[in-house]
């Protein structure tokens, strides 16, 4: 699990929040934390799960569905979006490479879509 948090502040309330879960359950979960500019995070080469909280606005959700799309191409491989509070959602609906495989919109507010083979 690897999280990304532009402010400092959030990201020192996520590193507090996984510490107590981790000594809540008794184990250390492979959580890794990033603490920079989403823009300039390079994307793990094997299969993830990508949670978004609604963290964007539309030009930089642009220029993140682009790069995520230039990762796949690189690396092909399994990816799912979980989008919760998806006020961008457009943008990812218009793209070839990601299909929607499950909608909550009612009850929790939510999508997931999979990223599907790059055209090359």
């Amino acid at each position: 699990i690897i999280g990304i948090e532009f402010s400092k502040e959030l990201h020192d309330t996520a590193k507090r929040n996984i510490k107590s879960y981790n000594d809540k359950i008794g184990r250390r979960e492979c959580i890794e934390l990033f603490n920079c500019d989403v823009l300039d995070f390079h994307f793990p080469s094997g299969p993830s799960v990508i949670f978004l909280f609604n963290p964007f606005k539309k030009v930089i959700m642009e220029k993140f569905i682009k790069s995520l799309q230039q990762s796949l191409t690189v690396s092909p491989r399994k990816v799912l979006v979980i989008y919760v509070h998806p006020t961008e959602k457009d943008l990812l609906e218009k793209e070839v490479f990601l299909s929607r495989i499950y909608e909550d919109i009612r009850r929790d507010d939510y999508i997931i879509y999979q990223a599907e083979e790059i055209p090359g």
